[in-house]
């Protein structure tokens, strides 16, 4: 069997490498994978994985699927678009007005690229691409006409569903619920399944963080590949050239794990838990922005630490004596490496997987921060729950089963309709 595998950003990327190793080395399916975005040039660890190890080379997915003249066709309906929304922008509803428009337009432009799509892609491949990228033009004109399967590019840890500044349905305004239905207009294309982790389904796909997700039925709860111990082991020897200190090594090891602001973030305490971090002087303190994000929106002249941006998550998880987080999936990384979690509630409004399960220590205020943060090591180490943690990995990431009973179960909704 083929499958076409698309990668548009690290984070996909990061979550599909080790279902990619595992078909390379339990099964002989033909797969070809390839990139629709140039952020993928960035992933060097993860393509010099995939080089070394199994002599793959990631091409670009438009150069390969279509002619110049049919790019040039698809890609001129993006010119269109923008000009359109330009044009509106100024008036009373006019994004509304737009996005039919627009609407109307993209089905021109599928009957124009439809032939080409049909003869690149034929019943007996499977498109494998990361959950919402199938909404983006061309490919949510593609996944009409094949065989096409989403996979989750992360691991949504919040519990509650108004966990973002989106609103869901149930709340939305007339406007916005216009802008939906003309969004899904005679139906928006859905993958054939979406394969996730245990907990997704009535959290992240019921939440504001996809509001527009109308195929609950499609969903398929399997397991959490990239949280894996045993792709952990792998990941070891992928980053083992990779070597970060910083800092008194005497000190306490701290790692601030950025969350974006659109997830419920009260700012001013964003930038009070700084200024906290920054009065211990007991620690080594660096903060690690979103891997997508960055650190868009936050005014960089009002904090203060080590910016670790191009430091993986994974050895700043190695190093950290302790984890702050607030709403990043990295903190499965660091229940991996019995990485003790402080999670600042104060920080934002939601409610996530951390505290739920009692996979954390809860902060309630700066000053109690601080308290603990000034704790020798081995009283922090108290802090964390090794049970509780347990049991958390074995029936949430790991599905309830062993790591080879997962991956099959994993391999077997890709490849079976």
């Amino acid at each position: 069997m083929k499958i076409k595998i698309l990668l548009r950003s690290y984070n996909d990327f990061d979550q599909i490498l080790p279902v990619i190793d595992y078909l390379k080395k339990y099964t002989d399916h033909n797969l070809e994978i390839y990139k629709s975005s140039s952020f993928i040039d960035n992933c060097t660890d993860h393509l010099n994985f995939l080089k070394n190890k199994y002599n793959i080379k990631v091409d670009n997915f438009y150069d390969i699927h279509f002619t110049k003249k049919n790019l040039k066709k698809i890609f001129f309906y993006t010119k269109i678009e923008k000009f359109i929304y330009k044009i509106f922008k100024s008036f009373f509803w006019g994004d509304l007005i737009a996005r039919y428009f627009c609407t109307r337009l993209q089905k021109l432009f599928e009957k124009k690229i439809k032939n080409n799509i049909l003869n690149h892609f034929d019943k007996s491949t499977i498109f494998l691409l990361d959950t919402g990228n199938e909404q983006t033009y061309p490919l949510n004109i593609i996944v009409k006409y094949t065989n096409s399967i989403c996979f989750a590019h992360g691991y949504s840890v919040y519990v509650n569903l108004n966990c973002s500044r989106k609103k869901i349905l149930n709340h939305k305004l007339l406007k916005d619920r216009m802008k939906i239905f003309l969004s899904n207009y005679k139906r928006r294309p859905y993958s054939n399944k979406y394969i996730t982790a245990p907990l997704q389904r009535d959290t992240y796909f019921k939440s504001s963080l996809s509001p527009e997700f109308y195929a609950i039925d499609k969903v398929k709860e399997i397991g959490a590949p990239r949280f894996t111990k045993e792709w952990c082991k792998e990941l070891s020897k992928l980053y083992q050239n990779i070597q970060f200190s910083y800092g008194d090594p005497n000190k306490t090891n701290i790692v601030l794990f950025v969350s974006h602001f659109s997830y419920n973030v009260n700012e001013k305490s964003f930038y009070d838990l700084f200024k906290t971090m920054n009065e211990c002087e007991n620690i080594n303190f660096v903060f690690k922005p979103h891997t997508r994000g960055n650190l868009y929106g936050v005014e960089e002249d009002r904090i203060s630490g080590f910016n670790a941006q191009d430091i993986p998550s994974f050895v700043l998880s190695r190093w950290a004596d302790i984890g702050i987080l607030f709403g990043s999936s990295i903190g499965l990384q660091l229940l991996n490496d019995k990485t003790p979690i402080l999670l600042p509630n104060y920080i934002d409004t939601n409610l996530t997987i951390y505290e739920k399960y009692n996979l954390c220590k809860v902060v309630h205020s700066n000053e109690e921060l601080k308290k603990i943060v000034r704790m020798n090591k081995e009283s922090l180490e108290k802090i964390r729950s090794d049970k509780d943690i347990e049991n958390f990995l074995k029936k949430f990431v790991y599905g309830g089963k062993n790591y080879q009973d997962m991956m099959s179960s994993f391999i077997k909704e890709i490849t079976i309709n």
